[in-house]
């Protein structure tokens, strides 16, 4: 095989790869997208929190926001898989480190519960347990 052969032919293959990557997959596309679909909105309901009260969450891509009824809390995360990372909220003033904090939420396998813990503020340990059961 000749050099400017063997470039067109490196070249074609290096445009081939870039158009599946922006694809985004080599292989599996189809079984990707479908499981992407899957878990488009697994937290997106009303929630039951024996901690907190009611929990309204709203899915947006990968963006979770939402509201419970202790102290008029305010949730804000992002999915990790079938996890849910964030700060809450509350009031009267909504900012750490009395009123605001972490938590991390662990969705079980069914989809219907989930299991977590907060901590006030972005650091140490962790306060207590933040448990909810799917509602709606």
């Amino acid at each position: 095989m000749t050099t400017s052969r063997f470039a067109r032919l490196l070249s074609s293959m290096l445009v081939l790869v870039a158009i599946l990557l922006s694809l985004g997959c080599v292989t599996g596309c189809t079984q990707q997208a479908g499981q992407e679909e899957q878990s488009q909105d697994i937290w997106t309901g009303t929630w039951e929190s024996k901690e907190w009260g009611t929990m309204e969450l709203t899915q947006t891509g990968s963006s979770v926001t939402g509201t419970y009824t202790w102290d008029q809390g305010k949730i804000d995360g992002a999915v990790y898989g079938n996890a849910l990372k964030g700060t809450w909220s509350e009031a009267p003033s909504y900012a750490p480190p009395a009123d605001a904090g972490d938590f991390e939420f662990t969705l079980s396998s069914d989809g219907n519960s989930f299991t977590g813990k907060w901590r006030y503020g972005s650091s140490g340990d962790w306060e207590g347990d933040w448990t909810g059961e799917r509602i709606r």
